[in-house]
């Protein structure tokens, strides 16, 4: 039975060179727009009632996540930072200068490898974006439906496809389930431990042509936001429908992610 690490990354507003959707012409000017006051604060919002709660209640605790930001990250926004994750024995936080964005989440990713580890279950996750409370105990226990993939192809990827849409802004929230192939915050890269490739090496959405790719239907694995930041051409410009959350939807984001859509209401409706 293969050894395996569940090792996840999380860029809460590094300036790498690359890696990002929104283009700047310099990494001042990339520096300035990652924290820029009205963007940080929706960053620190999203990443407290959104993707903390479940890193917090996984079902299997034992997962490393690796938390990257700015070398020049302002000293208040890190002391904010460190007193969110303050408790939480799974998290660590690295500081990096402005690098290629691959090279840096090679670098970032590598001290925290388990030598005795067979496999690395490489996983990634946005700072608007959340996990199922169960997502690092499927990810070990579907290496099982990718092992035949992995042992031919020496690598293999594990796809939850069904997830949540959870939409803020304009003093509104809304969510709905929806179902998306190779979502970053459902996508899991089974790659052996000598290998020095992150999950973060390879596009998500053509992830399929590097690797084998499994699908996983089981339901509400995972949490996709769009809001007034998103690093995606496709979800800036989306505007919140004027419409309520199903209390089916609310009790189901609870029960799964721990996100609380009240919390959230209050907080931008103040």
């Amino acid at each position: 039975m293969k050894n395996i690490q569940a090792l996840g990354i999380l860029r809460f507003s590094y300036a790498a060179k690359g890696g990002f959707q929104v283009n700047h012409d310099s990494v001042e000017e990339r520096l300035e727009y990652l924290f820029a006051p009205v963007r940080i604060e929706e960053r620190f919002m999203l990443f407290e009632h959104v993707t903390l709660p479940a890193i917090k209640a996984q079902t299997d605790p034992n997962f490393t996540l690796v938390i990257v930001t700015s070398q020049a990250i302002p000293e208040v926004y890190l002391e904010r930072l460190l007193s969110l994750v303050d408790g939480i024995p799974q998290i660590a936080v690295v500081l990096k200068g402005p690098l290629k964005h691959r090279m840096a989440m090679r670098r970032v990713a590598r001290p925290y490898k388990d030598e005795d580890a067979d496999v690395i279950a490489h996983f990634r996750l946005d700072d608007d974006d959340a996990i199922a409370i169960d997502f690092i105990e499927r990810t070990k226990a579907g290496f099982e439906k990718c092992q035949v993939a992995y042992e031919t192809h020496g690598r293999c990827a594990l796809d939850f496809n069904q997830g949540y849409e959870l939409m803020i802004g304009d003093g509104r929230c809304t969510a709905q389930k929806m179902e998306m192939r190779t979502a970053t915050a459902g996508l899991v890269a089974y790659i052996p431990q000598s290998e020095p490739q992150t999950i973060m090496n390879y596009p998500h959405h053509r992830l399929h042509e590097h690797m084998p790719v499994v699908t996983d239907v089981t339901p509400d694995m995972f949490v996709r936001s769009f809001n007034t930041f998103n690093d995606s051409p496709w979800s800036r410009g989306r505007t919140v429908p004027d419409k309520r959350i199903l209390k089916k939807d609310i009790a189901t984001l609870k029960k799964r992610f721990k996100i609380s859509i009240p919390d959230i209401l209050k907080i931008i409706q103040e």
